[in-house]
């Protein structure tokens, strides 16, 4: 019960305005959002751990599902990857971005499920993906070479903190604990 918190009514603590209909929980210390205010923050940071108001209880919201006229849509969402700014010699307002292949991203609050981001120049067709470099650059570690599943390195570095704390912890407990993480943020 202490997870499902009762909800009260908000109003949205960005554009101080509409009434609030979910609560971000790493937007603080303003955390309560309408739709629309949540839709422009939340396409960009798809890793917040948000929480929909419902039948007067907060449950936990996935990054690639929104709230809309208190109707939950779903909608692809991208890995917060570096993008190059130009791919061609075009004007950058011809560059446009999509969602590409899916991947499962793990990270310490656990597995999102989210789309690579491709460039497109609607001008000359150029396109560009992301590559290892790219990836690493972004603090992710691929699993395989074709980006199935990504690890955010907070997972290596809170694992190897967590086994120097305590030796005797097993890789099946701690991939355990990142399982009910996920739970606990809908993901």
């Amino acid at each position: 019960m202490a997870a499902q918190q009762s909800v009260s009514a908000h109003i949205c603590q960005q554009c101080g305005s509409n009434p609030a209909t979910l609560r971000c929980r790493d937007c603080l210390p303003r955390p309560f959002f309408c739709d629309k205010c949540d839709v422009m923050m939340h396409t960009r940071y798809v890793l917040h751990n948000r929480e929909t108001m419902t039948a007067g209880f907060f449950q936990p919201l996935p990054p690639t599902t929104y709230v809309l006229n208190k109707t939950l849509c779903h909608d692809a969402r991208l890995v917060p990857v570096e993008t190059p700014l130009r791919i061609c010699d075009c004007p950058s307002e011809f560059l446009r971005i999509k969602p590409g292949k899916a991947v499962a991203m793990v990270t310490i609050n656990g597995r999102y499920d989210l789309r690579m981001p491709e460039l497109v120049c609607e001008a000359c067709d150029a396109t560009w993906t992301s590559g290892v470099h790219d990836v690493n650059l972004s603090d992710y570690w691929p699993a395989t070479l074709h980006f199935s599943t990504l690890y955010g390195t907070d997972v290596f570095f809170t694992f190897e903190e967590m086994k120097m704390a305590a030796p005797g912890l097993s890789c099946q407990a701690f991939l355990k604990m990142l399982d009910q993480r996920t739970v606990r943020f809908g993901l």
